[in-house]
């Protein structure tokens, strides 16, 4: 099975909080969303990181769209693929990669890929929208193979 590590903006970008992504990138990230629901391929570690990025990153809105929804889902359903992420104090987590490449990599963003490299599996892969982060490392991040699926690739620069 495949299984997926969302990132926050894809939820935020499902909300229609991305002022810079456009319609149709909100409507892939809402459809992913609720394909990762429906498939149960969420994954999520158990000392609640994911969650509580979800919570920062969503605010208090309250039950309004796609990403609150995902995120109401994500807090009280079960069946996720749920990993431990041992934190580490030069990199954020253990099993984020000890990679020099990877030293500029955003710090809140490394949870998710910490998490796709335990899930114990090699059909995990980081779902993103609009964060540039993964493409920028994407040499690294194949090397150590961390997949990303990239919704709205015109949204990303062009390295």
């Amino acid at each position: 099975m495949r299984y997926d590590v969302v990132d926050i903006n894809v939820l935020v970008v499902a909300e229609g909080d991305q002022t810079h992504a456009g319609d149709r990138c909100q409507e892939t990230a809402s459809l992913k969303l609720l394909h990762v629901r429906d498939q149960h391929s969420l994954v999520l570690d158990t000392s609640r990181e994911i969650l509580g990025e979800y919570a920062k990153g969503l605010g208090s809105g309250g039950a309004s769209g796609p990403g609150e929804l995902f995120f109401i889902w994500a807090v009280s359903s079960g069946g996720h693929r749920y990993v431990e992420l041992e934190t580490h104090v030069d990199r954020g987590f253990e099993a984020f990669p000890d990679d020099p490449r990877l030293d500029r990599f955003d710090w809140d963003d490394r949870k998710f890929v910490a998490a796709a490299v335990v899930s114990g599996t090699t059909e995990t892969r980081i779902v993103n929208a609009v964060d540039s982060d993964y493409l920028l490392h994407k040499e690294a991040l194949d090397e150590v193979g961390v997949v990303i699926q990239e919704l709205c690739p015109e949204q990303l620069p062009q390295v």
